[in-house]
């Protein structure tokens, strides 16, 4: 194991700087801006390759150059992670050999400023932007009613994740669509600083899909983050051609490929 080094605590935030000139790497960089570089947050330089073990969870790969795979998959072994998550060129050298363990997902990355928005003509005056826990409950309340969010959030506590969005403050923002007495669309914003943020939690009820209120809602979303906000510029991910096609209404650009390794359930 000569090819691994543990950077120390003083040279991180430099190295992350640097390695934050990847934007598909925004959510993440902007995580640790948040919270500050904790005791939990370790960085190790392995061959060529840095990887960021955050809070002994997950394993955050940086690959800015090509590195020995065999060392990478020793180095691995030895640390307790749940995921993996990178550019999708940083991962494809230990793809084959983890995947047995674990569950491997491609999503394209797009990003958004305030020349490139495509804002709308006309607004749906059925939009809300979200403040209170309230608003957040009813928020998780439609998250549990779309598949695709529900197995992530009927572990958790209803109450308290409210709670913790409605308690963040400026850029952070949430909007939501209103019909029929619930949210039938919405959206939130992560890991937001005043630099730059997420649009994440894009989901539609599905008994009101295909009527144009995922579009409405992340308009709305983008247009108080980049002129309400000030935040310089947005990131987000898809995995489909049809929210693709959503986000370039928009004026969302493709970036890259990120990659998602994520553990099997044993």
């Amino acid at each position: 194991m000569a090819l691994v080094k543990e950077i120390s605590k003083k040279e991180i935030p430099d190295l992350i700087k640097e390695l934050s000139n990847d934007r598909r790497n925004l959510f993440f960089i902007n995580n640790l801006e948040l919270y500050t570089l904790s005791k939990e947050i370790k960085v190790y330089k392995v061959d060529k390759a840095f990887v960021l073990n955050w809070m002994d969870e997950s394993i955050l790969l940086f690959a800015p150059d090509s590195y020995d795979a065999k060392t990478m998959i020793e180095f691995l072994d030895k640390q307790k992670f749940n995921g993996i998550n990178g550019a999708k060129e940083y991962l494809l050298p230990i793809a084959d050999t983890l995947k047995n363990e674990f569950s491997i997902e491609y999503r394209q990355f797009m990003m958004i400023d305030k020349e490139k928005f495509i804002k709308p003509l006309t607004r749906d005056l059925r939009l809300r932007e979200l403040f209170s826990p309230e608003d957040y409950e009813m928020l998780f309340d439609l998250y549990m009613r779309i598949p695709l969010f529900k197995d992530d959030f009927k572990t958790g506590d209803r109450s308290e994740w409210a709670l913790e969005k409605a308690e963040l403050e400026y850029p952070f923002a949430g909007v939501a669509l209103s019909l029929d007495n619930k949210f039938v669309s919405g959206a939130y914003l992560g890991a937001a600083t005043r630099k730059s943020a997420m649009v994440v939690g894009v989901g539609t009820d599905p008994e009101y899909e295909n009527k144009g209120f995922g579009t409405s809602v992340v308009s709305e979303l983008v247009d108080i983050a980049l002129n309400e906000n000030n935040i310089d510029y947005l990131g987000l991910w898809y995995s489909d051609e049809k929210a693709k096609h959503l986000y370039q209404k928009i004026g969302f650009t493709s970036i890259g490929e990120y990659a998602y390794f994520k553990r099997k359930h044993r």
